[in-house]
């Protein structure tokens, strides 16, 4: 059901908010591509753009212009990666720095933490003090020149050359 433009409505939703701002999001919506009619879906979204394309027409005699969505995988990975360590009750970081993400997470702090600024904390961590491949365990000047560069290549936007994902889908640009 196209409008006059060729573009689908966003239909609007009775309740547009589906998660409480403190928990990690359970519920999104999605959107029919077809259609444009919204239904509740379970579980969190992964993490994704859109981008459009230029695509050609079934005859070839007009461009028109297509939205698609790419997975950002290593965000999607490393959520899920944060995910398992937060439910490990936070193995292999130190007690100082448990006893910080247990208050941060405490329901009774008077200002608690959204989710997202929650787990923005955690990913840090995780990186710096859990998982950055190649570092050794603990606080050396070894580790800290190990984990600079690797968090240099991040800040660059190109992934360390000891981390390896591989992509699905091609893209032409």
């Amino acid at each position: 059901m196209a409008d006059k433009t060729g573009q689908l409505p966003i239909q609007p939703v009775k309740r547009p908010i589906l998660c409480s701002p403190y928990e990690m999001p359970d519920a999104h919506w999605l959107y029919n591509t077809k259609t444009g009619e919204p239904r509740e879906n379970p579980g969190r979204r992964d993490a994704g753009y859109w981008y459009k394309t230029d695509k050609v027409g079934g005859a070839q005699t007009k461009m028109f212009v297509e939205e698609e969505r790419d997975d950002i995988e290593l965000v999607n990975a490393l959520r899920k990666d944060v995910n398992r360590w937060r439910d490990s009750k936070y193995r292999g970081a130190s007690n100082v720095t448990k006893d910080l993400l247990n208050h941060w997470a405490s329901k009774d702090r008077g200002r608690r933490l959204f989710f997202c600024q929650r787990e923005a904390v955690e990913t840090i961590i995780y990186l710096a003090e859990i998982r950055i491949p190649g570092a050794p365990a603990g606080h050396s000047s070894r580790t800290s020149r190990s984990r600079t560069r690797t968090f240099s290549s991040f800040s660059k936007g190109s992934a360390p050359a000891s981390i390896r994902l591989q992509r699905t889908t091609s893209r032409r640009w």
